[in-house]
């Protein structure tokens, strides 16, 4: 679980559904110190979780990135794999290794560009070498293969990004909405923090407890999907 307990972007509306069962319990008895607390702001509130919501479902960018990025280190760790056998051939041969050790690095770190520019030079270098690397055991179009391999991680990178940045624009192109949301939730928290300081509803209304709890419930859906 992230330690940071500042409020994500796509944690807004989750949070929201969580914030208004408490805030619809406790709307009346809040309204008693909060005027503006009326049966109006509460429906707005719930419209406004709606409309995100409903912005957020027509693009299923969360899973998705999830799953784009479990793709895309899993072809990392598969050429990270492939490497070490190499380093074993380089080793034997007694070839410079520096550049292999520096895209081990860039894989290790998930700087997917870093280590595709990195790459291209070391598949030069080993084609260039193939003749030693093969008679100290590797395979025969090795260079080829991974070759492949960079284009088809440079492509899952390059989804990747697309998603991220859709998701980017999806906020961009709807900020306002997004603002409106983020002053409802901390309204609607602080004055319940204030109303019910102390007492067993505290935590209902805070909204660190809140991403806790959001933040603990996707860490154990992920442990058991692997």
């Amino acid at each position: 679980m992230s330690k940071s307990k500042k409020l994500r972007v796509e944690e807004y509306v989750p949070s929201a559904v969580i914030l208004m069962k408490s805030f619809g319990r406790d709307r009346e008895e809040l309204a008693g110190r909060f005027i503006e607390f009326t049966e109006d702001y509460e429906n707005g509130f719930s419209d406004l979780i709606e409309t995100v919501s409903k912005l957020e479902q027509s693009m299923v960018l969360t899973e998705q990135q999830k799953e784009a990025t479990d793709a895309l280190y899993n072809a990392s760790d598969a050429i990270s794999k492939e490497l070490s056998f190499l380093t074993f051939h380089f080793k034997r041969a007694a070839l410079y290794s520096g550049l292999l050790t520096m895209v081990k690095k860039e894989l290790a770190k998930r700087n997917i560009e870093g280590a595709c520019q990195k790459m291209g030079g070391l598949i030069s270098y080993i084609s260039a070498e193939h003749e030693i690397l093969e008679s100290k055991g590797m395979e025969a179009g090795f260079p080829s293969e991974l070759t492949m391999m960079k284009s088809e991680l440079e492509r899952k990178n390059s989804f990747l990004n697309e998603l991220v940045d859709n998701k980017d624009q999806l906020y961009e192109d709807n900020i306002e909405e997004y603002k409106e949301l983020y002053g409802f939730i901390t309204t609607v928290s602080n004055a319940g923090k204030v109303i019910y300081e102390g007492s067993s509803k505290e935590d209902e209304y805070s909204i660190s407890k809140i991403i806790g709890r959001l933040r603990l419930a996707k860490s154990e859906v992920e442990i058991l999907s692997h």
